[in-house]
């Protein structure tokens, strides 16, 4: 059996909980541009890879701090 792809949207649930923020925070990037997602029916979903790109940078500031 193959390992299970990673999935290449997620929930905007799941990508606040991955970047430590609150929904909130995670609506607006996506309305601004700054984090890649889309609606489907009455849900938005995330690009996963978007997510992790921002994550690293969030990890990669505040490990200069």
């Amino acid at each position: 059996m193959e390992p299970k792809a990673e999935t290449a949207e997620i929930s905007v649930a799941a990508a606040a909980r991955r970047l430590g923020v609150g929904l909130d925070f995670v609506y607006i990037l996506v309305r601004s541009g700054k984090l890649v997602g889309r609606k489907v029916n009455r849900q938005w979903l995330v690009s996963t890879a978007a997510v992790e790109e921002r994550r690293k940078r969030l990890e990669a500031r505040n490990d200069c701090h």
